[in-house]
């Protein structure tokens, strides 16, 4: 049966609810929740002109969802350019999720999900053509059924990088999940264990409202910064977007007095703790504050029941010698 397609541009007019209610059938990404998505709608981290919402009607229930933005200069780190042999830093393009998200997805009801992934990837090409968008599509795809959907409808596919996580159900402790790094990390870890221990600075996990949030964000800035992105983490934008996403947030620190001196800003979501961004002073401690939040991150992740971690994409030799393992992401995309 056909499905009607509506696009939305207003947050206002979005049908919260029955989103929630899809993206829980189909255990969507926490970037697809609605508090995620109000955030990157209102206080983009990255500059874009418009959010459009792709939404797939059969009848009345919502059975596809997705979102795309029309934006200028889309690819501050050069992947996907590098990816495609293709420029998007020139013209007009319609992309989607956000670069801060590294699970783009349609969401889509599991009966006939592949004929809803496919209505929703042409209307895609059809809001690309009415803006008079040069490319429009898809990027950090992890799931490989929905790059085949694409491929047919004419996508180019393109690895672009991978992201990183661990299964931890069956590692019990902190000292469990050191002992099954690889040797390297393990004597790093427990190098940067034993210093932190002997010094007086403390770690912690905190909900929002934290009263540092502002302390947090310039830290996640100039670390961006320090690794060649210094517009990628606005620090008084990313402060409101982080306060909008609400619930969802957990904050990880290490601390000195009132002096936060590492930080990873986290999504808690179903079963998983996503380290999101992260921001470090590495000058004022002898040990590393890195090795030391991601030691606090398992432990809550244990402490609260989770079963696995992720941590975003880049820094393929740290995160390995951390235990993480990489699952590649792709990119779909079109000429409008």
């Amino acid at each position: 049966m056909s499905k009607i397609i509506k696009v939305i541009s207003d947050f206002d007019r979005l049908p919260l609810s029955c989103i929630t209610e899809l993206n829980t059938a189909a255990n969507a990404s926490f970037f697809y929740d609605v508090r995620f998505l109000r955030a990157a709608h209102h206080y983009p981290l990255l500059p874009i002109l418009k959010a459009y919402y792709i939404l797939a009607y059969q009848h009345s229930t919502l059975v596809g969802f997705t979102v795309v933005y029309s934006q200028s200069s889309p690819d501050p780190f050069g992947s996907l350019s590098r990816a495609t042999n293709l420029n998007f830093n020139d013209d007009l393009v319609c992309l989607g999720h956000i670069m801060h998200s590294y699970d783009s997805e349609i969401i889509a009801s599991t009966e006939q999900a592949d004929v809803v992934r496919g209505d929703i990837l042409k209307s895609i090409k059809a809001l690309g053509t009415r803006l008079g968008a040069k490319y429009v599509g898809l990027i950090n795809i992890a799931n490989n059924e929905l790059v085949s959907v694409g491929v047919s409808e004419g996508y180019q596919a393109s690895f672009m990088w991978s992201r990183y996580f661990m299964d931890i159900a069956c590692v019990d402790t902190v000292q469990d999940y050191i002992a099954g790094l690889p040797a390297d990390g393990r004597r790093e870890m427990n190098r940067q264990q034993r210093k932190f221990q002997n010094s007086h600075h403390r770690a912690q996990v905190q909900s929002l409202p934290v009263t540092d949030l502002a302390q947090i964000a310039e830290l996640v800035c100039a670390t961006s910064a320090r690794h060649g992105t210094p517009d990628y983490y606005p620090p008084s934008v990313f402060k409101t977007f982080v306060e909008t996403c609400a619930d969802l947030i957990r904050i990880i620190s290490v601390e000195e007095h009132d002096q936060i001196l590492g930080v990873m800003v986290c999504f808690v979501h179903g079963m998983t703790l996503h380290i999101w961004a992260a921001g470090m002073s590495y000058d004022k401690t002898d040990f590393s504050p890195y090795s030391v939040c991601m030691l606090e991150a398992f432990r809550y992740a244990k402490q609260e029941g989770l079963t696995s971690i992720e941590i975003g994409r880049t820094n393929h030799k740290i995160k390995t010698r951390m235990g993480f393992k990489a699952k590649e992401l792709f990119s779909l995309i079109a000429s409008a």
